[in-house]
């Protein structure tokens, strides 16, 4: 009897180890193997690769932007019909201000060439600081014009561009001339640009975003210039223009600006005045009715870097 009993239980003990074949060991590696390629995708998918630097890879720049010369230049002053007169300030994010903001700007000698950069901030969240991208982007614009005599709007972006090749960092940038009875701009992102006409809004750049608060930008896995919109406006005597980063727009509607202008507000006023509304958590703003309309519940302005340019064009 006992040795049936000690046979059937040898059987017993045979077919159940016949169900333990994956030791605890190797279950637990198993285990470590799957969360490990868990962490890999969310790493993947959820963070951001380590900054890389601007390598400035613009394909419409090869073969533009090419030098020019004194005399080409004081052929283009000579023909213009217009006087253009220019009044430019920035006003930086009262957080930023300690180190100058993150906006830079250039107007030219003549005031016929302007431009303006807004660095993007979420470059902060990787320790980078955006005012280095958006301002060594504005001194090359200052070598295109002063020192390679260049006008073309595109032009000038691609040279300038060549100034920050190396610098980790990105921007929306928008570049314009006046030659002639023609205001010609190169814009990329939502920085931007408005004719004012009397009493008539006569042209708006449009703005370029992949998604609400999100522009195109030239820089570190940015857009590139090969997505800059170029245009061209006529102008009249009497026509106002008033270029701006998106701190501008987003806080002042057109109606608002154009009745500013014609009161002959300065741009530091502008200024003043748009950053009342970007820390008002009730006003009504263009930026919180974008935000609604792209379904987040967003009301007041939005505080940021404002940068205003205000060109009269007369005869």
């Amino acid at each position: 009897m006992l040795a049936r009993g000690g046979k059937g239980g040898a059987k017993a003990a045979r077919k159940k180890s016949k169900t333990q074949r994956i030791p605890l060991s190797q279950l637990a590696m198993v285990w470590f193997v799957v969360l490990l390629l868990i962490s890999l995708v969310y790493y993947s998918l959820y963070t951001e690769v380590s900054p890389k630097p601007y390598r400035g890879n613009s394909y419409v720049c090869h073969g533009r932007a090419l030098g020019k010369t004194k005399q080409d230049d004081d052929a283009f002053l000579s023909r213009q019909p217009l006087q253009v007169s220019v009044d430019a300030y920035i006003l930086p994010n009262p957080s930023k201000a300690h180190y100058g903001g993150e906006d830079a700007m250039y107007v030219s000698p003549d005031h016929r060439t302007f431009a303006v950069a807004d660095g993007v901030g979420g470059w902060n969240l990787e320790g980078v600081n955006p005012r280095e991208f958006s301002t060594g982007l504005m001194v090359g614009m200052r070598n295109a014009v002063e020192e390679q005599f260049l006008r073309n709007p595109l032009d000038l972006l691609c040279h300038a561009e060549k100034n920050i090749v190396g610098v980790t960092g990105s921007c929306t940038v928008i570049a314009a001339t006046i030659d002639g009875f023609m205001l010609k701009y190169a814009n990329l992102g939502d920085s931007g640009l408005v004719v004012f006409r009397g009493r008539e809004i006569a042209h708006k750049s449009k703005e370029q975003q992949h998604e609400f608060n999100f522009p195109f930008q030239l820089g570190s896995y940015g857009d590139g210039l090969d997505v800059a919109e170029e245009l061209s406006v006529q102008l009249l005597p009497g026509d106002v223009i008033v270029m701006g980063s998106d701190g501008l727009f987003d806080n002042l509607s057109l109606e608002q600006l154009h009745e500013m202008t014609a009161n002959g507000l300065s741009a530091r006023a502008i200024a003043s005045q748009s950053m009342t509304r970007a820390r008002s958590a009730t006003v009504p703003t263009p930026f919180s009715r974008g935000a609604q309309a792209a379904g987040q519940w967003y009301t007041g302005g939005k505080v940021d870097d404002i940068t205003v340019v205000v060109a009269v064009v007369t005869e």
